[in-house]
Order: C-alpha cells, then structure tokens, then sequence
C-alpha cells in the first residue's frame, strides 16, 4: 500500500503541490490528469523520493520513502521519467541491464541466470527484443521510450511511476503499452501510477483518477465520475463534451476546435428538398448532426428516401422498397429555434404503408436532446394513428423511420421534457404533419 498524506511541495515561496492525500492498492492503475502547471510532475517526484517535502508523508508498506536505502527503494519502485537522456553509447540489451542493478552485489557486479531471463521478458514485454542489439541512440523517440519502460520492468519493481508514458509513441504502441501495464497490474499485482494528457486514454485504462489544477486536488474518484463536462470545461478552459463509449463502460472525451457562434440563420430554409420518381430527397450545403433508428447515428448533407442507394453510400437515406406516394412538411419556432417536420408515405403493394418522419432543428441539441426527440417523435406518431380509428392498421406500418438532425449551431437545447412548452411545440408540429399526411390520404378529416 502506497499512501500520501498531506503531501505538499514548495519552490521558493509558491507551493506547487498543495495538501494532496490518496492511498493506492496493490494492482491498482492509478492516473493523475490536469492542465500543464497543475503539479502532476512534481508530485510524481515527490513520490519517487527526488523531491522534498514542505510538509505531509508518502510511506511505503508503512515505511516512510525517505528512510529507504536507495537499491531498497529500486526494489520497490521504478520511475519512467518524462525526458530521459543517455549521453553514453549502450546498446538496448545494456540499457535494460541497468535495471538489475538493485540486485546486484559486491564490486564485481555480474549478472546472474535470474538477471538474464528477467531481461530477457522485460524485452518481451514491450517488444523491444528485434532491436536489442541496435545503440540506443539510432532509435526513434517512440523505441527509446519502450527500452526505457523495459529498463523499468526489469527492475521487477511493485510500484510503476510512469510520467507521461505515451510520449512519442503512435496510436498502436500507446495502445500496447497501456494494454500491456493494464494486463499486469491484474496478472501480477504490479501498482501503476501514471500521468497522461490524454484523457481517453487515462478513461480507458485507469482505475481512478486524481484531477490536478493549481497544485490542488480537484476531484479523486473512479474514472467515470472525474470525467465530468463541467468539471473539465472549468478545470482545462476548453470546450469539453464527455459521450459514452459505444462498447465498454468509460466515458469519451471530445473537444470542439472553435466555439459554434450564433448568427448562421436561414438553414432551414436552404434545404433543397425533391419528391419525385418514387424518392425522397433532402439536401443541404451545411453538414447537420442526426440520430435515427434505422441508422444511428453521425453527420450528412443527404437525407431521404431512397431504393436506388445502399446505407453505406448516404447515411442519412433510408433505402425503400416501395413508392413515395405522398409528402408534406411543416414549420413552427420554439422560441428562437427553427424547426422543420417532413413526413412521406411509402406504399408498399395495395394494403401496405409506412411512415417516414423526418426532424430538422435549426439549433444544437445534448445527446440527451437527441434521444428525447426521437421519443417526441415516437409519441406523435402513435397519437396520430389512433386518430385513424379502424384504418389504423393500412398506415402503421412494420419498416417505419425516424431521424433527427439538427445543425448544431445556435441556441442550445439540452432537456426537451424540462421545458414542457418546447416539448408541445415540438409534438404538435409531428402531429400536424401525419395528420396532414393522412387526411390527403383520406384516412383522417383534416
């Protein structure tokens, strides 16, 4: 059990960490993110023992870090700095020799079987081996950084301080070597404490995670509970969006290059829309954002109906069978918000329909907004087919589609069922366009 307690760390006359306090497990992958000049470094060598304490306690099994011998203390703890530089020629295999020094005894200091084959897995263990015989400094920064993760290893250390550790390595070493620490903090029981930028990638793999700003804790909790929006907007004055990922349970982090300003109006009204030879065709120069149920979800300047193109070709167009026999849109405002509701009928043989509701929203919309119009528009169409009455069954049909989309510039709508008014708004106008729909298909007075 590694526990810090208290622990604060001053230069001069500013304190760069300030009163931060955890304990971490054995086998647990432990992550510390912040903004640059939040103090991860600095703790982080507070924690390996190359920094001072102004005050508080970091203990080892008990043990105070101070009071180690320092070939104990490498027994127990190896660091993979931020910026390690070698001015000396080693090759690789010597480089991650270095790393049985701890054990080493007496003045000729050789290495043992042990040492080999500990070596010899640690080479292994981050694909280092090819290269073993190549000096350190003919590799690129993304292999010097795996060499050095070896050296580490090699150390056969319980705790792992890593500083950065994806530095200069690609998306597929990232993954490996994050990958590969995950897999032996529960093989083996190894403590990993690790600090990175990348917040996907502490979402990914980090049990917890300590968020820093200003030398101070912020929040320390499991991962899906740091990674709060608000929380990230205020503490790296960006603009966040936190989203789900679509397979495992960990939060998504994703950033906007620019804020989307107000003031591109009339996006609605520069649709292209066309209804001919049996298709449906909605056209637009802007992407919009869309969630459907026939296609999930994603961006597109096409929508429609269309039984000459596949799904892969236009995301946003539902591929028919049948014949576009009838359309009809409608507008309403919801406060400042321009929306537009387009619905089709699609005849399939002589008793067969189904119903295609289409939902612009000249605004940007939470994922939650998203979902909840979907619900909207659910909820509309059943009102509207039991206003049919015993004909209900020649126009519910079994392929039905829904889509929002929705530009994504503009006001902001994040709770559809917070403001009750938008919510009616919004239904009235579904309700609208099927009861129009249905009545010039004389199923419905109108």
């Amino acid at each position: 059990m590694l526990k810090v307690e208290q622990v604060s760390v001053q230069y001069h006359k500013k304190k760069v960490v300030n009163n931060i306090s955890f304990a971490i497990p054995k086998g647990e992958f432990f992550g510390i993110v912040g903004p640059n000049g939040s103090g991860k470094s600095t703790l982080m060598n507070a924690i390996n023992g190359s920094l001072k304490l102004t005050q508080g306690s970091i203990t080892l099994h008990g043990k105070n870090i101070s009071s180690y011998h320092s070939k104990e203390l490498a027994r127990l703890v190896a660091v993979l700095p931020q910026m390690s530089e070698l001015s000396f020629h080693y090759d690789v295999r010597e480089i991650v020799s270095l790393g049985r020094y701890p054990y080493q005894k007496g003045w000729l200091q050789q290495l043992t079987k042990e040492d080999e084959l500990v070596i010899e897995q640690a080479l292994i263990d981050t694909n280092t081996k090819a290269f073993q015989h190549k000096l350190l400094h003919t590799l690129s920064g993304g292999e010097c950084q795996r060499v050095l993760l070896a050296r580490a290893l090699a150390q056969q250390p319980e705790v792992l301080l890593l500083d950065e550790p994806t530095n200069h390595l690609d998306l597929s070493h990232q993954m490996s070597l994050l990958g590969a620490l995950k897999n032996w903090t529960e093989e083996t029981g190894l403590t990993v404490i690790a600090v990175l930028h990348d917040l996907n990638l502490a979402s990914l793999y980090c049990d917890r995670l300590l968020l820093m700003d200003n030398g101070c804790e912020v929040d320390l909790a499991e991962t899906n509970r740091v990674m709060n929006e608000t929380q990230l907007k205020k503490v790296y004055n960006a603009s966040i969006q936190r989203h789900e990922h679509p397979n495992i349970a960990k939060p998504l982090i994703t950033l906007e290059p620019f804020e989307q300003k107000g003031g591109i109006n009339g996006l609605i009204n520069a649709l292209y829309m066309s209804n001919k030879e049996s298709r449906l065709a909605i056209e637009s120069e802007h992407m919009w954002k869309f969630y459907s149920n026939f296609s999930n979800s994603g961006w597109s300047q096409s929508f429609g109906l269309d039984y000459t193109k596949t799904e892969e070709e236009k995301k946003g167009v539902l591929v028919t069978e049948g014949t576009i026999v009838k359309t009809i849109q409608s507008k309403t405002k919801i406060e400042k918000t321009e929306i537009l509701v387009v619905g089709s009928i699609e005849q399939i043989g002589q008793q067969k329909r189904n119903i295609h509701l289409f939902v612009f929203v000249e605004g940007a919309l939470s994922e939650q907004a998203f979902l909840q119009a979907l619900m909207l528009l659910t909820e509309a169409k059943m009102s509207s087919y039991l206003a049919v009455g015993n004909q209900k069954s020649l126009v519910e049909g079994n392929q039905d589609s829904l889509l929002v989309a929705a530009s994504q510039i503009g006001e902001t709508i994040n709770d559809f069922y917070q403001k009750s008014e938008v919510q009616l708004k919004l239904s009235e106008a579904i309700i609208q366009t099927l009861n129009g729909l249905f009545a010039q298909e004389g199923f419905l007075e109108y």
